[in-house]
Order: structure tokens, then C-alpha cells, then sequence
């Protein structure tokens, strides 16, 4: 779990195969999501509104390592997602 501001973010199940759940706590603003592959490429970028929840679906992802960046009210955080 990683604070974001007043917000905390987690990323769950991890690893995860055909869907994960990125849990936000606190989030009272919009925030977009960044999807980065070890190569730098960013494979899927998705603004959200503030909620307690988003459920990102992997079914398109090759197993691999992913890095989530959340960014809002000017801050970026980021969690390493594996997929299988």
C-alpha cells in the first residue's frame, strides 16, 4: 500500500492473470492511470474519477512486468504489477 497525498493506493491480487483490482482510499480527485512495460512503452493510460476502486482488465497483457503509475494533484506514485 502507498500513500498518495491523503490517498492510499494498492494493487491487488499481485501477481495477478486476468484482471487486478487498484484500490484507492481517500482519492477526492480525478487521477489517471499510466501502464508502463519494462521497456519504457506506455501500453494503456485511463482517467478515472474519484472512487474507491478500478478494475483493470489484463486479458490483452503478455505475462510480464508492468509498472502502474497513478498520477493526481500533481503527485505520481508507482507500484510494480506482475502479470502471468
Amino acid at each position: 500500500m502507498e500513500e498518495l497525498g491523503n490517498a492510499v493506493f494498492e494493487i491487488y491480487p499481485n501477481p495477478a492473470k486476468e484482471s487486478a483490482t487498484l484500490e484507492f482510499l481517500g482519492l477526492n480527485s480525478e487521477a489517471k492511470i499510466s501502464i508502463v512495460n519494462m521497456k519504457g512503452q506506455i501500453i494503456k493510460t485511463i482517467d478515472i474519477q474519484p472512487s474507491q476502486s478500478y478494475e483493470l482488465n489484463l486479458t490483452d497483457f503478455a505475462s510480464g512486468v508492468y509498472y502502474v503509475k497513478v498520477i493526481t494533484e500533481g503527485k505520481i506514485i508507482t507500484q510494480k504489477l506482475i502479470v502471468e
